[in-house]
């Protein structure tokens, strides 16, 4: 494994002498299997992933190679930072805290009722069992995206409760179709929860990203009635009927449409040039979010076109 440094070009020679001292006292077999797969087939990285096991992992899955110099800065401390590997493969650390760390974001399972902060509605709490399941369908949706799409959004909690409810005079009143973006934080209810984290997530998106007039453009040249029967009906110019009640609903439905039905949306637009107008502002949203990493190429991938 040292030899292959030798392609590499650092700032300092005390800086090779570290990384060799640092590829020695690799323990952890799989961390070896890591670093010894992303150093033997790459020629350019990010010196930065050598500073933060974490950004390691990351750029081999992403294949994110940007410089090809390391700074003595950079990786002072990663024999260090590596043990938070370690202690991971070690059942040291378990999978809730391996994920927030890798996103850069809390995962919230409610194990009593709550309050939703800024609403007067309570979220009932999971049991168990749910929470085991929810974890795994939270790590599976995150690994949908690109970590830096995630870690660009500013998303801070994940909030999940079994579902959510308000208390009225008669007892409680069972809301299945709440869930919601607020200060950063994404509030999801058990039944619809992949669906609606692709929607939620995509308003999070939009905090620091503004199409808004593009949108405008596109939907001045609709006829929005917001008469239909109910808020999935797949109608013209939209991914679904609620799209109509606002940009930011049209731009989340045509996300989760995208995230969730991709080869039928895509039909869809086909046959719908307004709609593929809206879906191409949200591809173009996506690929610039997280740094073109999910280009054209990233769905092919993904859906296997």
């Amino acid at each position: 494994m040292e030899n292959i440094l030798d392609k590499y070009n650092f700032t300092y020679k005390k800086d090779k002498e570290l990384l060799k001292k640092f590829l020695k006292n690799i323990k952890d077999d799989k961390i070896k299997e890591i670093v010894d797969i992303y150093l033997k087939n790459k020629t350019k990285f990010d010196s930065r992933v050598l500073y933060n096991p974490i950004e390691l992992l990351d750029a081999i899955f992403e294949n994110d190679l940007l410089w090809n110099k390391i700074d003595t800065d950079e990786v002072k401390d990663i024999i260090e930072k590596l043990s938070f590997f370690e202690k991971y493969y070690n059942g040291e650390i378990n999978d809730k805290e391996f994920i927030e760390k890798k996103y850069g974001l809390k995962i919230i399972l409610f194990e009593k009722d709550k309050k939703i902060p800024f609403y007067d509605i309570y979220g009932y709490k999971l049991n168990k069992v749910q929470q085991i399941m929810v974890l795994k369908k939270i790590e599976k949706l995150l690994s949908f995206y690109p970590i830096t799409f995630i870690k660009n959004v500013n998303l801070a909690n994940i909030v999940v409760s079994a579902y959510f409810y308000k208390k009225t005079d008669y007892g409680i009143s069972v809301l299945w179709g709440f869930e919601t973006n607020t200060d950063n934080n994404i509030y999801l209810a058990l039944r619809w929860i992949e669906r609606s984290f692709h929607h939620e997530l995509y308003h999070q998106a939009m905090q620091n990203y503004n199409d808004k007039k593009e949108w405008e453009k596109i939907r001045s040249k609709q006829k929005i009635s917001h008469f239909y029967k109910n808020v999935d009906e797949k109608i013209p110019w939209f991914a679904r009927a609620y799209g109509q009640d606002s940009i930011e609903e049209d731009q989340a439905t045509c996300a989760e449409e995208i995230c969730t039905n991709y080869r039928r949306f895509i039909k869809r637009i086909e046959k719908d040039e307004l709609l593929k107008q809206k879906a191409n502002l949200v591809f173009k949203a996506y690929e610039i979010i997280s740094e073109w990493k999910m280009d054209k190429n990233f769905w092919k991938k993904k859906f296997y076109i």
